[in-house]
């Protein structure tokens, strides 16, 4: 798909022409480039692409000026964070939908969540994370957050945790690793014995309950009366 914006032509690559539509049609919807500047071609080997995307809702996230929380309310942006919120919700009334949820999209909607909880976000890109996924910024603190989405019966085991320990050591940061299917037995044992690691853990139930603190944000029944750090670890492990 090709389309122009700021007076420069973007290619971007799909897998298929059912992907590639879906982004065409999201882009003309909200004025990215403009109906009359959105076509579809076949790859030619002299087009450098400026990105190769999985599917249009990768394309949609990764189109936004900027994904922290500062970001200006662009046409995308403002899809993005309608698309989330509804995903928010979801999961708060329907919390087995949980494994519905792509990976990706969990670490997005969860980057909407930190900011309803007057967090400032940065959500990391996939290609790029640094051995993390979101970074918080509150009351003066700094905190990495890393997501783990995987399909039953997989859980998150000991190297997964040593190295998001080792990632937030090296920033002088507090982590909070989220695996939304749960953690090994032997990861559990040894976090028993490690009690003074600065990483803690969050599972599916964690996920959950930050989606309902923003869903009772959004009602206007819930307000911070916790620190950052509170907040953010309230029922992690």
């Amino acid at each position: 798909m090709s389309y122009a914006s700021e007076g420069k032509e973007h290619w971007c690559v799909f897998p298929n022409r059912k992907s590639a539509m879906g982004a065409a049609s999201i882009a003309c919807r909200n004025d990215i480039g403009g109906y009359l500047n959105v076509s579809i071609r076949p790859i030619v080997s002299d087009v450098q692409p400026d990105q190769v995307y999985a599917s249009a809702t990768d394309w949609l996230f990764d189109s936004q000026i900027s994904e922290s929380s500062e970001a200006p309310a662009s046409p995308v942006n403002k899809v993005v964070r309608k698309l989330m919120h509804e995903l928010v919700t979801t999961l708060a009334e329907f919390p087995d939908e949980l494994a519905s949820v792509e990976w990706r999209d969990l670490e997005r909607l969860l980057g909407v969540v930190f900011e309803r909880l007057e967090f400032d976000v940065t959500v990391t890109r996939s290609a790029k994370d640094g051995g993390f996924d979101i970074v918080l910024k509150a009351d003066g603190q700094t905190y990495l957050v890393e997501v783990k989405h995987w399909a039953q019966p997989n859980r998150v085991g000991p190297g997964v945790l040593r190295k998001f320990t080792d990632v937030a050591v090296s920033h002088g940061a507090q982590g909070l690793l989220i695996s939304s299917s749960g953690f090994t037995s032997t990861l559990l044992r040894g976090r028993i014995e490690l009690t003074q690691l600065p990483v803690l853990l969050g599972d599916a139930t964690k996920i959950i309950s930050l989606c309902r603190c923003y869903v009772q944000s959004e009602r206007g029944v819930w307000r911070r009366e916790k620190t950052a750090s509170e907040l953010l670890f309230a029922g992690a492990f």
